[in-house]
């Protein structure tokens, strides 16, 4: 990664309803002169397959483009080279770290981060400089909130909706949509969330 810039890496099972989802949503909300660069993979993926049809078909009523995606096997790579790793559920939040242990520092799940990320307040982050820049500080931020105050229990997974019905699906999309409302918010500002539609 050039030096300011940012990689973020959603994980997932099969890396075809969840990651893609929060991926290809975020990247389409930075746009490409952010300097954050987001991926995705799964643990057990589907290796080559398009976003499963039932998440498209939301992702595509929310404005999400899913043309071109392809999923990919999570590689102990993608882990060393990534600065802030997400995944859907702290059970995959643990499968993560197991594939490579130093990367613990860097994981979060998905709704833990934008959970801690609310706790940041707009007169914390600096002014005058990238996205990336804006969402490393926020993230740092946040490392002082894990370590200092031990919140109570919350349910801080995304359920897996492959299989299942679109009520599933549309549920799934909704909990990825508000968390990265708050990963917006760190990154860009106060930012109007796009329309929000779940059929």
């Amino acid at each position: 990664m050039p030096a300011g810039e940012l990689s973020l890496l959603v994980v997932c099972v099969g890396n075809v309803c969840r990651s893609p989802a929060a991926q290809l949503a975020l990247q389409q909300r930075l746009g490409p002169d952010s300097g954050i660069r987001v991926e995705s993979a799964g643990v057990r993926a589907l290796v080559g397959e398009p976003v499963e049809q039932r998440t498209a078909n939301v992702l595509r009523a929310n404005g999400v483009d899913t043309d071109g995606f392809a999923a990919r096997q999570l590689e102990p790579a993608h882990l060393e080279r990534a600065d802030v790793v997400l995944a859907m559920t702290r059970e995959l939040r643990g499968t993560t770290a197991r594939t490579h242990p130093p990367v613990v520092r860097r994981l979060w799940t998905l709704r833990e981060l934008a959970r801690l990320l609310g706790t940041v307040e707009e007169a914390q982050l600096p002014v005058d400089v990238s996205p990336a820049e804006r969402l490393r500080a926020a993230v740092e931020l946040s490392v002082v909130s894990r370590r200092h105050f031990a919140p109570p229990f919350h349910d801080d997974d995304v359920a897996d909706p492959y299989g299942r019905d679109d009520g599933a699906h549309k549920a799934a999309w909704r909990h990825v949509d508000q968390a990265l409302q708050v990963l917006l918010r760190a990154a860009l500002g106060d930012v109007k969330s796009p329309s929000h539609r779940t059929s």
